[in-house]
């Protein structure tokens, strides 16, 4: 293998590369910050590196990179039967007639996206319809466009500049709507974790925190204290379950936590507090 091979393959992938690990770090901040915001832990409390981001990347990051590779491939399938049956000659006119219809159809849903981008629908939808028909109908705009001019020609006319400046907006549409989209499918993952585990947080482990000092934690966290003077940690509470640890400190619920009305705990780490974790709740529990 040549130098100029392996320096071709290195200006393929690199950029590839750079561009999956950004899309990583967002798709995982999207999917993190939801998760936090519903927990009642704020990202910048949890103090995330860049790589604990991408981390949490994978649940956000596998489907949509799975369904772009799918859509990519089902429309280049389509893409090269159309081409095929306009260069053997065949169903002409349907072809023309079924691209001008997709451009005209293509059009029509730009104008409706653009509309409703700073109006609300008239009726409801789901919250991934609007970017996908912001793309979809910009790859129905250039899809009938590309067999247009492939229809009738052997080979087909070049495009001029500013077709090419046309189809490269329509490319541009698709991959933000895309991207759109994909975000608040991250957002939307993340906070359904989050449901999950409030949903099931009996099954968070137990935690007895051990103070040297009053925490002024509140009901239904059950404070107790220790008539022993000589003892280090004199207050122990109870009621309490594991969420999560980082930048040094602990996140803690209270049992039965609520979205609406509860609030998480968060103890910094240090000399003067101790904590004892027991298993929570398993199926095989009665």
């Amino acid at each position: 293998m040549s130098f100029g091979t392996v320096f071709d393959w290195l200006a393929a992938v690199v950029p590839l590369a750079a561009i999956a690990a950004g899309l990583a770090f967002w798709f995982g901040w999207q999917y993190t910050n939801e998760r936090g915001r519903y927990l009642g832990v704020e990202v910048s409390v949890m103090e995330l590196t860049p790589n604990d981001v991408v981390l949490r990347s994978a649940d956000a990051l596998i489907i949509p990179a799975t369904v772009s590779s799918v859509v990519v491939l089902v429309w280049l399938a389509i893409h090269g039967a159309l081409l095929y049956l306009i260069r053997a000659g065949k169903v002409h006119r349907w072809i023309r007639a079924g691209a001008w219809v997709a451009v005209v159809v293509g059009f029509v849903g730009l104008v409706v996206s653009v509309v409703f981008l700073f109006n609300r629908w008239p009726f409801e939808i789901d919250y991934r319809a609007p970017p996908l028909v912001l793309g979809f109908s910009a790859g129905l705009v250039a899809e009938g466009a590309s067999l247009i001019r492939n229809v009738g020609f052997a080979p087909p006319p070049r495009l001029t500049s500013w077709q090419r400046g046309g189809y490269i907006m329509l490319a541009s549409l698709v991959v933000i709507s895309l991207f759109w989209v994909f975000s608040l499918w991250a957002g939307s993952l993340g906070r359904g974790r989050a449901e999950a585990i409030e949903a099931a947080q009996e099954r968070l482990t137990l935690v007895v925190v051990y103070s040297d000092r009053p925490l002024g934690l509140q009901a239904p966290v059950v404070e107790t204290v220790s008539a022993d003077p000589g003892t280090v940690y004199r207050y122990k509470y109870t009621g309490l379950r594991f969420l999560q640890h980082a930048a040094d400190k602990y996140f803690l619920w209270p049992f039965e936590w609520d979205h609406v009305t509860g609030g998480t705990i968060v103890l910094p780490e240090g000399p003067g507090i101790r904590l004892e974790y027991t298993p929570g709740k398993r199926d095989d529990d009665e």
